[in-house]
């Protein structure tokens, strides 16, 4: 009887020893120059260096230890580094490539990571036809035309959304879910189904610190999702008069969050130029909430895009009042308001504006 418990214990010590409480990965990337190199994870909506180490002809090799698997990234810091991305469990994982053309980076070793380079090859076959059409917007000179490659280009990206969320169903019990979740498609999908995810993932994964940001998101962003009371406010406009939100009761209002050096937002202008001026007299207006830091440049901008509507801008960038209340995170962003000062529509714009204000107004 000694003999089988000793065998017992033996046999689960052997199990035990073979079970990784570590990661090591071990890289070998052409293109990377000697020097530092470090490994970072996400905090706060920002890239945060947990460690380093030194590059020799391309080598380098990281250790530690995870709870959950955890997207990290590999590079140096500095301006637009080109960063490695991957998911590190406590395996040995092995990162081999040319780090001038990232996307054929062999990353082995992380189950999380192999069920990434599925998805990402079924996706690259989309993205393989959106690379050539987003050129050809841009090259495009004919409005009728650029409108119609521009339509063309948001359904194949809505394919890329839909797989996407397709294979968060698939893999509820997978960490790289919630950090598609919660980062890759945030503001992407319908807030029903993030609160859905997210009530599912704080059961699968109780102490998760990416679960924890994504519960708070959910939170935040029930306070201005469709259906809801949007949030009352009180400012000055560009005029110094104090504006709330009482200010457009009656009328459908379009709250616009913008910046004159928003590349972005200046492609979007001649749509919310040509939107105002047809449904201005439909009981229809727009309030541009500017996150821009200096005066001169704001009031350039608002004369550059020809907006005509009224504005505002405390110069705080990021951190603007209005852009805390909305919990706005990019930009351009937009919330379309009812008369009774309820949000019927947020993150519309173009064709897709339009056509929800032809249905509320006409």
């Amino acid at each position: 009887m000694m003999k089988k418990i000793a065998y017992l214990l033996f046999s689960l010590f052997i199990l035990a020893s073979c079970q990784k409480s570590s990661f090591k990965i071990t890289g070998d990337v052409v293109g990377i120059k000697d020097g530092t190199v470090y490994l970072q994870v996400i905090e706060n909506n920002s890239l945060s260096k947990i460690d380093s180490t030194e590059v020799q002809n391309g080598h380098f090799e990281f250790s530690g230890k995870v709870e959950y698997p955890t997207l990290m990234f590999v590079g140096p810091t500095g301006a637009r580094p080109k960063n490695i991305r991957l998911y590190v469990e406590n395996k040995d994982i092995t990162i081999e490539g040319d780090i001038a053309e990232a996307e054929k980076i062999i990353i082995q070793g992380s189950a999380s990571q192999d069920l990434v380079n599925t998805l990402n090859d079924e996706q690259k076959k989309i993205e393989d036809q959106l690379k050539p059409m987003i050129k050809a917007y841009h090259a495009e000179q004919d409005p009728v035309k650029k409108s119609e490659i521009r339509k063309n280009a948001i359904e194949l990206s809505d394919l890329i959304i839909k797989d996407q969320i397709r294979f968060i169903d698939e893999h509820m019990d997978s960490h790289v879910s919630v950090y598609m979740t919660t980062y890759d498609l945030n503001g992407q999908m319908e807030f029903s189904k993030m609160e859905e995810l997210s009530k599912t993932f704080e059961k699968n994964f109780p102490n998760s610190p990416v679960v924890k940001v994504l519960s708070e998101r959910v939170a935040k962003e029930k306070k201005t999702a469709i259906g809801q009371k949007a949030p009352n406010f009180s400012v000055k406009d560009i005029d110094g008069n104090t504006i709330t939100l009482d200010t457009f009761k009656g009328k459908y209002v379009l709250l616009d969050f913008w910046a004159s050096w928003c590349g972005p937002c200046r492609r979007e202008a001649p749509n919310f130029v040509r939107i105002y001026n047809k449904y201005k007299n439909d009981n229809f207006t727009i309030f541009g909430i500017s996150l821009d830091k200096d005066e001169v440049k704001w009031k350039k901008g608002i004369e550059d895009m020809g907006f005509t509507w009224n504005h505002t801008c405390d110069f705080k960038v990021w951190k603007t009042e209005l852009a805390q209340l909305y919990n706005v995170r990019s930009i351009p962003t937009c919330y379309l308001v009812d008369p009774n000062g309820m949000i019927v529509a947020k993150g519309i714009v173009g064709d897709e504006l339009d056509k929800k204000l032809a249905t509320l107004l006409r």
